[in-house]
């Protein structure tokens, strides 16, 4: 994956997202997680955040910053599969591609409803740790980068609860109910 992105750095990558829509504090998260985490490379992508994308490539173009950022991405598998830990919200696409790609996650800005559930589903099986905001996360990024078994052990319950082939499934079973539904009258 990082072959094909052009991404020659030998770094654990760290990627950071606020879903599609870039939302919350991303630049505050990736300057703290530059702060603590001199020996990575971090990815951020701003999604359709006009904004946050401008205010990021100026980080992003200052001397010694590791910063990359990115706007709306149609290959958000590609970049997890190249990724070593993401930081970002637990929504739904999200969880599920973060699993998908084993990639641990270290959430933060979760949401009441959906996102709190999919946090408690993730963290409960060992697949996702929870921050309290861009401090704490950019703490537990560094454990992570500083501690590769416990980033396997992560990866690895996320490889366990990842339903990557759940859609074929879902679609197969409606089209089996359709065509026996045909039969039924």
């Amino acid at each position: 994956a990082r072959r094909i992105l052009g991404i020659a750095s030998p770094r654990p990558m760290v990627m950071i997202m606020g879903g599609w829509s870039g939302w919350g504090a991303l630049d505050r998260l990736a300057m703290e997680i530059q702060r603590l985490n001199r020996d990575a490379d971090i990815v951020v992508v701003a999604g359709r955040n006009r904004e946050m994308h401008r205010a990021l490539t100026r980080h992003a173009s200052m001397p010694g910053s590791r910063l990359r950022v990115l706007e709306y991405v149609d290959r958000v598998d590609l970049l997890m599969r190249a990724a070593d830990v993401l930081v970002g919200k637990a929504g739904g696409m999200t969880s599920a591609e973060a699993l998908a790609a084993g990639l641990p996650a270290v959430l933060v800005h979760i949401l009441p409803g959906q996102e709190r559930a999919n946090a408690s589903f993730l963290c409960g099986h060992g697949a996702a740790v929870a921050a309290t905001g861009p401090a704490n996360a950019a703490a537990i990024v560094a454990r992570l980068i500083h501690e590769p078994s416990l980033r396997e052990a992560m990866s690895l319950s996320a490889c366990a609860v990842a339903r990557p082939g759940a859609a074929s499934t879902i679609v197969r079973s409606v089209l089996e109910g359709a065509h026996a539904s045909l039969y039924c009258v």
